[in-house]
């Protein structure tokens, strides 16, 4: 997986399954299930489903396990 090491105050406020994708280091695809579950925050904008980079980011803190700094 490839990682982007771009703070996050750099992202977009209004973040697409593009923007995650680039940010997760992962695919479209992915990125387009993940905006499809329910306990993904998404904002709807017509047929568009986007998220806030604040809901993104705490979403991230909140689902984040394993790793060198999660035990």
């Amino acid at each position: 997986m490839k990682q982007n090491n771009k703070p996050t105050a750099e992202m977009p406020q209004l973040l697409s399954a593009k923007d995650m994708s680039e940010h997760l280091g992962v695919s479209l695809c992915t990125c387009y299930k993940l905006l499809k579950q329910d306990d993904f925050p998404v904002t709807r904008i017509g047929k568009r489903r986007v998220v806030t980079r604040e809901h993104f980011t705490e979403w991230l803190k909140n689902n984040t396990t394993g790793g060198k700094n999660n035990g």
